[in-house]
């Protein structure tokens, strides 16, 4: 069964209390009210009955889980091993959100919000509108339909240029530093253990940055041996969250910038190289636009 966040901070505090733990107890550790502990209570009894195990009521000790070994260790093992959100905080919990905007395009209802991060939908609705400026900043709006659900708005570049401000403000300058030695393998750990708490956002896949690095790595051009860490990671992370996008199906719509001018560019060429190596790697066509 797999529980929210704030289902497991409530199960670890009920695991460290095997003799009984009152509500009002667990509200004070976890810094929630009583009524909201009460709340998640009754969808976390229905859940551990999923996993053969009971919350018990008891006179006078207050919540205690009850069933076998075997599954009490599982569930210890599921909620101690997995590094969840801090639903109390506010900005972690905003960012945590903002990453499940950009994540994919894809409407979602506030309910699946909600249960993500363990908070009310209206809590999430607050939340939305903090990230609204933000968003703003990038051309892209959040869109809510009653029956559709939530989605952002924009274009297909700006939507890839909020998803790579999004990572770089998410990676640490130190694990970008750490790129110098081993570059690929770096740049997908640093994506990977980007947020705070060692929280795992996956918006890039391993195995295409992996193989876009070793594209560029392929090409003997100063040009690329003299780019900065911070701008070959930009690089790298640009071409990924692309290469990713068209083979989604999703391209650039087309560009009247791209000009005779820049065709001609020295850098121009070299694109068009480097294009050409990947277009061999990953088998698709990569459009001019791009």
């Amino acid at each position: 069964m797999e529980y929210s966040p704030r289902a497991k901070q409530i199960l670890n505090v009920l695991m460290q209390n095997t003799d009984g733990i009152t509500e009002q107890e667990i509200g004070n550790s976890l810094n929630l009210s009583k009524r909201t502990v009460q709340r998640e209570l009754k969808g976390l009894e229905t859940d551990l009955q999923q996993d053969d195990i009971k919350l018990k009521r008891n006179r006078g000790t207050g919540l205690s889980l009850d069933g076998k070994e075997e599954n009490l260790k599982k569930l210890e093992n599921q909620v101690s091993n997995d590094k969840e959100l801090d639903v109390t905080d506010k900005e972690k919990r905003r960012k945590y959100l903002l990453f499940e905007l950009l994540k994919d395009r894809m409407p979602h209802k506030l309910y699946y919000f909600a249960r993500q991060t363990g908070v009310s939908e209206t809590t999430i609705t607050g939340d939305m509108e903090k990230l609204a400026p933000w968003l703003e900043e990038n051309h892209l709006v959040i869109i809510r339909k009653p029956g559709y659900g939530v989605v952002l708005s924009g274009s297909e570049e700006h939507y890839r240029e909020a998803l790579q401000r999004f990572i770089s403000e998410s990676v640490t300058t130190e694990k970008l530093n750490s790129v110098l030695y081993q570059k690929s393998d770096a740049i997908a750990k640093a994506v990977q253990d980007s947020t705070d708490e060692g929280t795992i956002y996956e918006l890039l896949n391993g195995n295409v940055i992996q193989r876009v690095s070793n594209v560029l790595n392929g090409f003997d051009d100063k040009r690329l041996r003299q780019l900065a860490d911070n701008a070959y990671v930009a690089l790298v992370m640009h071409i990924t969250i692309a290469i990713q996008r068209i083979m989604e199906g999703e391209v650039l719509e087309n560009d009247h910038r791209l000009d005779l001018s820049l065709q001609q560019d020295e850098d121009y060429g070299l694109a068009q190289h480097i294009i050409l190596q990947l277009e061999k790697e990953f088998n698709i066509i990569i459009p001019a636009v791009e």
